[in-house]
């Protein structure tokens, strides 16, 4: 069953924001943490390699397809929680979405196995969209 709202991950949110082909999200809207704007960046770094007017506009829908992104620093000690928790080649950066969605309590749509094993036993509802 599709939740109205969800975190997101960055692969979820590239889907969803259609960046990225792929199964997206099954929800009404999403929410994400603010740390994964510099993530999408780096993609888009990649993706257009380093010209920014292409960047800009791809963040721009990115960032109107969020309903959403909760400041990072609110969510600090669940992170830290997360993070101590998760393999040590996992950056924390990408553990926030797990962090938000224990947070707020709402379910997680990931694209990372990795991320739904960690949060599994602290959130309800967990995701993996395929590929």
């Amino acid at each position: 069953m599709a939740s109205l709202l969800a975190v997101a991950d960055l692969g979820a949110l590239l889907r969803w924001s259609g960046l990225v082909r792929g199964p997206a999200p099954q929800s009404t809207a999403i929410v994400c943490p603010d740390a994964l704007v510099a993530e999408v960046i780096e993609y888009l770094r990649v993706r257009h390699d380093d010209r920014v007017g292409p960047m800009l506009s791809d963040l721009a829908g990115v960032e109107m397809a969020v309903e959403r992104f909760y400041p990072s620093g609110d969510m600090s000690a669940t992170l830290t929680d997360v993070a101590a928790r998760a393999p040590t080649d996992l950056d924390v950066t990408l553990c926030s979405p797990v962090a938000l969605a224990i947070k707020l309590g709402l379910p997680l749509v990931t694209t990372s196995n990795e991320l739904a094993a960690l949060a599994h036993a602290h959130v309800a509802e967990v995701t993996i969209l395929g590929r």
